[in-house]
């Protein structure tokens, strides 16, 4: 059974073309500087089971699969994401609490 994607917000199709334009880019050229000042390149080392464990999601996942490039800017932006919510959240709570 399909699963239907659920309706995209203006932030998550712009979240979505940078992390397609970061994945087009085999090597930046910038050695770790900022280039432009919209994308910072960064070295990152994963325990290996971590990275197998990443290989298998990705290995189970249907055509096209995702380099895990991808895989990984998908993963820090799904966390990004519910991080400012839960700071909305609770910056919410308290402005009702005073």
């Amino acid at each position: 059974m399909a699963l239907a994607r659920a309706p995209r917000s203006t932030e998550d199709k712009r979240a979505e073309a940078l992390i397609d334009k970061a994945t087009a880019v085999h090597r930046p050229k910038t050695g770790g500087r900022k280039s432009s000042g919209k994308t910072v390149t960064v070295t990152m080392r994963i325990p290996e089971e971590i990275v197998e464990f990443i290989d298998e999601e990705i290995a189970a996942m249907d055509e096209p699969r995702p380099y895990r490039h991808t895989w990984l800017l998908q993963a820090i932006w799904n966390k990004y994401r519910a991080a400012v919510a839960d700071s909305e959240a609770a910056k919410s709570t308290r402005k009702k609490s005073k």
